[in-house]
Formats: structure tokens, sequence, C-alpha cells
């Protein structure tokens, strides 16, 4: 079978999959419009290098000649989508208004999109939810305007229309993602460090210093250092991915994010760190009863309990990492500066924990999804929230944009996975 991937290798997730569908026997052809210093650019088609390599030999470094080669690679790419069986799209698909979906759909190619961040966070929502969620609010750097809402819903409802298996979710999202597709990690060549110091270096390596809390880590070291804790620091900035894969196993604790987990977390794992994450609250087994609802299962303890290790939730969401929020980092970080056992025990256990996330047993399992998108042994793998029907505060949010979102939930009423899980209601305007 031949799979298209691309459009966008946000946090090297690109090479991950391809690892997967590859070790499965499958032909893979992959692409990507952005190039990051911290991911890996291991692809087939790196769109802005290769234009960038085009300039340079010209030497004509215009944004007419820019566009002349964006567009021929661009076009390239569109061939390879073509000759696929699979579209596995990541961040975006090829048209921003996402019209190549049903062209490929009514081609006959199976789709599947994996929501990766803030091309579908919009942050009214997004507060909201981490209201909800008792999470902090990190992404105040994102535009709040109608036509950046109608941009993101619009590419939300299209996917949930036209794709066969949806993996990641936003909290503008109506269909359920398939958790089972979420969950892998290529090792590459990690060093593990294998002895941990008394004293600890501590590392924190921001991709972008708002979304990573850096600022708050930053005033957490102050605070602990101000009070006699003892340990060493590591900042690293803009380290090119290859490099940065070794530097993980020069320190005994990795500090991640308090506002967004993210790839660093696991690559740190990978290497034997202990590592501190943000702590996800909303992420609790009293969730999925609307889960069990969408099937007519009894909601007992004992059906959530089955359905939430079925699904791999268990395992997927309680990573063997220190979770902290703005509340307990610091008593936590000091805790695990004190306790070596401790840091001995869940380094270990991290590396243990990455080695299962194998790329292709998820391949292997979104292939299954992709078969039988509707079937059971789909949905129980599947997380649907909660938070748009029965927790979202509409009361300020304005007519216009209330219509808008109407407008868009019509799109996909007529859905299987739309009438199994959302109950025709209206909060404060919004009709469902």
């Amino acid at each position: 079978m031949k799979i298209f991937i691309g459009m966008n290798n946000v946090a090297s997730l690109i090479g991950d999959y391809t690892e997967g569908f590859k070790n499965l026997g499958h032909e893979v052809f992959s692409v990507t419009r952005t190039d990051h210093v911290f991911t890996s650019n291991n692809v087939d088609l790196n769109i802005p290098v290769l234009v960038k390599g085009k300039m340079k030999r010209e030497n004509n470094f215009s944004p007419q000649v820019q566009e002349k080669w964006t567009k021929f690679y661009n076009e390239m790419a569109w061939q390879k989508a073509l000759e696929a069986d699979v579209v596995f799209f990541l961040w975006s698909s090829f048209m921003e208004d996402c019209s190549d979906l049903p062209l490929l759909k009514k081609m006959g190619k199976k789709i599947i999109v994996r929501f990766v961040g803030s091309e579908v966070r919009y942050p009214p929502f997004e507060r909201e939810f981490c209201k909800w969620g008792g999470l902090p609010y990190g992404d105040n750097n994102l535009s709040e305007n109608i036509d950046s809402f109608k941009k993101k819903l619009n590419y939300i409802r299209m996917v949930e229309l036209f794709a066969d298996v949806v993996i990641g979710s936003s909290t503008l999202s109506l269909r359920p993602s398939f958790t089972n597709g979420f969950g892998l990690f290529f090792k590459r060549d990690i060093p593990q460090r294998t002895v941990h110091n008394e004293i600890p270096i501590i590392m924190h390596a921001p991709s972008k210093r708002l979304t990573k809390g850096t600022n708050d880590w930053l005033v957490v070291f102050d605070a602990l250092r101000a009070n006699g804790f003892k340990f060493g620091l590591k900042f690293l900035e803009e380290i090119p991915h290859e490099q940065m894969l070794r530097e993980y196993s020069t320190a005994d604790i990795f500090c991640n994010s308090l506002i967004y987990s993210g790839r660093t977390a696991m690559e740190a794992m990978a290497a034997g760190c202990v590592v501190l994450d943000v702590g996800y609250k909303y992420r609790n087994k009293k969730d999925f009863k609307y889960n069990l609802r969408a099937f007519g299962i009894t909601e007992t303890q004992e059906n959530i309990d089955n359905f939430f290790e079925k699904g791999g939730f268990e395992y997927l969401f309680h990573a063997p990492t220190i979770k902290v929020n703005y509340e307990n980092v610091v008593q936590k970080l000091a805790e695990i500066i004190l306790d070596l056992p401790r840091r001995r025990e869940l380094a270990q256990k991290s590396i243990e924990y990455i080695d299962r996330l194998s790329p292709k047993n998820t391949c292997v399992e979104i292939f299954q999804a992709m078969d039988a998108p509707d079937s059971f042994n789909t949905a129980i793998k599947s997380y649907w929230s909660p938070f748009l029907t029965r927790h979202y505060d509409a009361t300020n949010t304005t007519m216009e944009y209330k219509k808008i979102f109407n407008t868009y939930t019509k799109m996909v009423k007529k859905c299987t996975w739309y009438k199994r899980y959302i109950q025709n209601c209206e909060r404060g305007g919004l009709f469902f």
C-alpha cells in the first residue's frame, strides 16, 4: 500500500509514523512545508530546504523565485498524494480551505488526520477549557478574530466530515479522537543515562518559551536556589535536533512544560531523565461515562474501569512522569532533587514506558480503525470529550460567533459518530 504523509513535521511526528508504516511493509512518501531546528528533517521532500537551495544556486532570493519553487514542490507533493492509497495529514492539508479533502475522498483515498496543536486552538474556547480542567492557559499569542475562528473551525469540521480516522482533538472538536493512534515514539539514537548524580543536573529546553512556561520555570529555579537547594542547570534553546538527542543524557531531571506537553518529554524519558510535565486533571475516568452512554452501556465504575483499560487510556494518560502545575511545581521539584532512589526508579520506568510506544503497533491500530471507523472496537479506543456540549460557557460568545459555530455544526450532524455521541441540545445559543 502507498501512503502519503505531510504537510508539517511538527514534533518530528512524520518520522515516527513513517517508521511505523514502513515496518508494516508499506511504501511511504513524506513531505514537510515547515523546517524547524528542533525537529528531525528526515523526510523525502523538505520543501523549505529545497526552495532555499534553488534560490542559492540561482543567486536570486526574491519573493517571486521563492514562490515559483514553492509552487513547484507543492505540485510535486500533490502528485505523490494522488498516487497514494492513504493520505495522512498533520497540521494542515494542501488547501487552506480544505477543499482537497472531499476531492481526495471522491477519488477513493483513505484519509487520516492528526490534530497537533495551535492549528486547532482558538483562545476563548481554550480559556474555558483550561478553567474547566484546572489547567493554566498559555497561548496568549494566538489570534482572536472572526477570520481566525472561522478558519480553524472550518478545518476541524472538514476533517471531522471527511477523514476516516481523526487522531487528537481540539476544544472545538465534536468528533471523538482515536486515542490509540496518538501514543508512538521512534527512539532513533538517543543515548541513555545510566548513573544519576546525587546533586542533579536539571535541563529545560523550550522550543517556544511562551508555551513551555519558561519564565515561570526560571522563577522556580531561582526560588529553590534561594532556599539552599543544590543542582546544576542546563538551559538550551535553538539546538539542532540531532544534537539535542545527545544532550538529554547529560541531565538527571528534565523540566518540560507547565502549559502543554510535547515530544521533548518523551525524548528525555527515552534518555533516562526524570521528567516534570504538566498534569492533565481533566483526563479523569469520570469523563468516560459519556463514552459509555453512546453505546448504551451501564455507567458502573466497573464498566468505566474496563473501558479505560481496554482503550489503553490508563497507559497513555499515566506516563511515569512527575505531574506538576503552578501550585505544586516548587514542592515537587524540591522533593525529587532530594530523593535520589526515586529518581533512579522513575528513570528506569521512563525507559521501559518509551520502549512500549512502538510506531509499528500504533500504525496497526490506525489501520484497524481506518478499515472500520464506526465499529465498537474503534470506539472503545477513542475518546469523546463532553466539554462543548456539557461544560462550555457561551455567555460571552457573541451572536456572530454563535451563528458561525452553528453553521459548521450542521455540516456534521448526519455523521454516524455525531448521532452516536451527541444528544440534541442547546447551550446558550449553541445548537447541537
